[in-house]
């Protein structure tokens, strides 16, 4: 078997994706939710946020939204998927074995429907909420990083890819721009961020309620754009990293000119990585015991006759 060359890093323990589908609603006024728009024949936004963090090396993948729009997202995307590194004949391909990246899907608490489910909080929620689960386990296993995608923002998975041993080194964080452009401007561009960051991120929220509260503008959470609550993010040593092509698709203008680029036409799904498995039940204590009786009385049944 010839050797396989794989990537010179220091891999961070444990690369969480965020992809946030709570806040309020787009213009686009469908009878479903925004992030099941197509980008590509049989290609929904919400699939291509979720390549996106399987490109960027995440190795759990948390979506986070409210509980309503949850049944069909996990229908289209699935509990496992299959990063694209390890599927034989890709050119990154460096895994002897196939690696299989969990999906996890967070609601959104009902204390903070209306008030502070924003899209912003929701990145903001599903760090927290992986952190905890992460932390239960082990705290061996709890994040290090976060990367966060939209499914209201298409880039280039391609240059992803080709930059992913970069994003294992855990240096600095990396904010993503297009033309200048970032989520610190509220544009919907992915962007890794650390616990430091999402600490500075929360207290940004907690401390705009409580002035706007004080000056009795009475405006909820759910109202701050993602300018306003990520605004700490450091993008100063080299952290910004321009990419090659970029849409928000985040209004129906918007969408119509992507519909109408080339990339619209380039992209494609790669169903190779959507296995659309779902996560195995384990059967309860009393389930357990309701089926070992009945495998009791039909032996009993069996030898009678």
């Amino acid at each position: 078997m010839a050797k396989l060359k794989r990537y010179q890093y220091n891999k961070v323990d444990h690369i969480a994706g965020i992809v946030p589908i709570g806040g309020k609603a787009l213009d686009f006024q469908m009878p479903w939710h925004d992030s099941l728009i197509p980008v590509a024949p049989d290609y929904l936004a919400i699939e291509q946020a979720v390549y996106q963090c399987l490109v960027a090396g995440c190795d759990t993948i948390w979506i986070v939204g409210h509980k309503g729009t949850t049944p069909l997202v996990r229908d289209r995307v699935g509990d496992i998927l299959i990063d694209p590194s390890s599927i034989p004949g890709s050119p990154f391909y460096h895994y002897i074995k196939r690696k299989e990246v969990p999906v996890f899907y967070v609601p959104i608490l009902p204390k903070d429907y209306d008030r502070r489910d924003s899209l912003g909080w929701s990145v903001l929620h599903g760090a927290d909420v992986a952190f905890r689960v992460c932390c239960f386990i082990s705290k061996w296993v709890a994040p290090t990083r976060y990367f966060c995608a939209f499914p209201y923002g298409i880039t280039s998975t391609e240059f992803l890819r080709e930059n992913r041993a970069k994003f294992f080194t855990g240096e600095v964080p990396m904010i993503f721009s297009y033309e200048g452009k970032s989520v610190k401007d509220g544009s919907h561009v992915p962007f890794f961020f650390s616990s430091g960051d999402y600490k500075k991120c929360r207290d940004i929220v907690k401390k705009k309620n409580i002035e706007d509260w004080e000056k009795r503008k009475e405006k909820d959470a759910r109202e701050f754009t993602l300018q306003e609550i990520f605004e700490p993010l450091d993008t100063s040593n080299g952290s910004v990293v321009e990419l090659p092509w970029f849409y928000d698709i985040g209004s129906w203008a918007n969408y119509c000119k992507y519909t109408s680029s080339e990339q619209a036409l380039l992209l494609k799904k790669h169903k190779e990585v959507f296995t659309r498995e779902k996560r195995r039940i384990f059967p309860t204590e009393r389930e357990i015991n309701e089926q070992k009786e009945g495998k009791l009385e039909t032996e009993i049944r069996g030898s009678e006759d």
